[in-house]
């Protein structure tokens, strides 16, 4: 689960929290739901008590480790990367997409579903990326950020070689302006059924 609340301060802050919490909840008594419903109840639980409309958007996914069946809802969350060991140009999660949550009241969000193949990498980032500035306040921007993840799209790619290469470029183009946003990288590498990693 990435997610990221639209406002700043405290109060956006303590949101966040409380968001996270309720999805957690909400994962733990309900073990046997579908990722679509764990977010239809998380959008339920969240606008409950939302005096100052704050809306959050958020990626969630349940990987099977054994097969790497990745279901994945999103709302209104930027689609993750998927990066493919053999070096071709990296796909887009664009299935399961729906409002943030605290948008649509009762939203029916989709089940979005892709089989990994050994290997793959899923990235997933926040605004945070796209929206950070240089000195001269022009914006890394998002063909700047997938550009990058097709040149990392390569053999033997980690997770942990994608997120400290994002974290590198946003930090160079950046040149020590101060950060607009938070930054938030998740990269996720299914390396294959435990017999054929082992």
């Amino acid at each position: 689960l990435v997610g990221d609340v639209a406002g700043k301060g405290l109060s956006a802050s303590l949101f966040m929290a409380v968001g996270k919490a309720l999805y957690k909840s909400i994962t733990m008594r309900s073990p046997q739901a579908t990722i679509s419903e764990l977010m239809q109840s998380a959008n339920e639980e969240v606008s409950r008590d939302n005096p100052e409309m704050f809306f959050i958007t958020a990626f969630a996914g349940i990987l099977h480790l054994e097969s790497g069946a990745l279901e994945y809802c999103n709302a209104g969350h930027d689609d993750p990367a998927v990066l493919s060991p053999e070096g071709r140009e990296c796909a887009r999660l664009a299935d399961g997409a729906g409002p943030p949550l605290c948008t649509v009241e009762r939203y029916a969000y989709r089940l979005g579903q892709r089989q990994l193949r050994p290997g793959e990498v899923i990235c997933v980032v926040t605004d945070g990326v796209a929206d950070a500035q240089n000195p001269g306040q022009l914006r890394y921007g998002s063909p700047r950020l997938h550009a990058l993840l097709a040149q990392l799209s390569r053999p033997g790619v980690t997770a942990r070689g994608v997120v400290d290469s994002v974290c590198a470029d946003v930090r160079s183009f950046s040149a020590g302006a101060e950060p607009a946003d938070d930054l938030t990288v998740l990269a996720l590498r299914w390396s294959g059924p435990r017999a054929a990693s082992a």
